[in-house]
């Protein structure tokens, strides 16, 4: 859920960036997308996608830190002191 409000700022922002007419975003997503705009600030959704890179982070870190715990484990197994 959390990621597909993300997709959706994404959205609002590539429009806001690129478009001189912010009421007329029926081709990204409609009403929902209006309000969007409408209730929320640009900040809100730099926010949001700094969240996104934050998560992307974090999900690396965890993937490098089970990788150097295998590579110890398995490196102490072959020289004979565990097993």
């Amino acid at each position: 859920m959390l990621l597909n409000f993300i997709k959706g700022a994404e959205k609002i922002k590539l429009f806001m960036g690129k478009s001189r007419y912010k009421n007329n975003i029926t081709h990204l997503g409609g009403d929902t997308l209006k309000k969007a705009i409408k209730f929320k600030k640009r900040r809100d959704i730099d926010a949001l996608l700094n969240l996104k890179k934050q998560v992307r982070l974090s999900s690396l870190q965890t993937k490098l830190s089970l990788m150097i715990i295998i590579i110890v484990i398995s490196s102490l197994a072959l020289s004979g002191y565990i097993f």
